[in-house]
């Protein structure tokens, strides 16, 4: 397990530690994470993890990447916004 693997299971335990100088550290030890497979003191922060999962979806929205209006929804749009004002001046043309 690499250094990045264990800090994105470090994140949602209620054991981490924020450090700006070191990172992210554990508050038993006071160190970076350094186990192999699975860290026996890990407990689960669920609110943590949450927030976490809520802050990505967010980010996905602001980026735009779940955004449902596209090209093609706006090109239709304005092309049906074309067609009606031609309708339009066509039956105010045929009125008078």
């Amino acid at each position: 397990m690499n250094h990045e693997e264990r800090v994105s299971y470090c994140k949602v335990c209620i054991h981490r530690k924020m450090d700006f100088q070191q990172g992210l550290l554990c508050s038993l030890t006071n160190e970076k994470p350094n186990f192999d497979k699975f860290c026996s003191d890990f407990k689960r922060d669920i609110a943590s993890e949450k927030r976490q999962k809520e802050r990505k979806e967010e980010s996905k929205w602001a980026n735009g990447s779940n955004s449902k209006v596209t090209f093609k929804t706006v090109l239709y749009a304005i092309l049906l916004i074309f067609v009606v004002i031609r309708l339009l001046i066509k039956i105010f043309t045929l009125s008078q």
